[in-house]
């Protein structure tokens, strides 16, 4: 499970805001925290995306306190996230991993694009053709948080 921290800001009558400390310029809004925390969730994987391409170090919390709350990354993000790291770590490009798998470089950038759809089968394969293992749960959605550095 891939966890960061939220700080929610809610009065009644107003829009609710969420910001996460760990994932620079991520702040959402919504009608209520729910729908704020799910918002700036999104917002905080695709951050995520640009600070893996980036090969820069990610945030992973380990304790809340006070307003601050952790909230999971959804984990179809997640294991999307921890192969592009992954992949970035051993130099691939997604034309390789298209290569890898035998499939066009267009369903390989589908399976790393994070409004793509579940691609779970093809993510196990592509670990297992980098020679690496993912953690996923029986249902296929989960992943194992990645280590905060590179």
């Amino acid at each position: 499970m891939w966890k960061l921290r939220a700080v929610s800001n809610y009065e009644e009558g107003y829009y609710a805001g969420v910001r996460f400390p760990d994932v620079p310029g991520v702040i959402a809004f919504g009608r209520d925290c729910s729908s704020a925390t799910e918002l700036g969730i999104r917002s905080a994987a695709f951050a995520l995306g640009r600070l893996i391409d980036q090969r820069r170090d990610l945030p992973l919390a380990i304790h809340g306190g006070g307003n601050i709350r952790l909230v999971e990354i959804p984990p179809r993000f997640a294991a999307k996230l921890v192969l592009r790291r992954a992949m970035a770590e051993k130099g691939w490009t997604t034309e390789i991993l298209a290569k890898e798998l035998k499939v066009s470089v267009l369903e390989a950038g589908s399976i790393l694009d994070l409004d793509g759809p579940d691609s779970t089968g093809l993510i196990r394969k592509a670990f297992a053709k980098m020679r690496r293992t993912v953690e996923l749960c029986a249902t296929g959605r989960s992943a194992s948080a990645p280590s905060p550095a590179y």
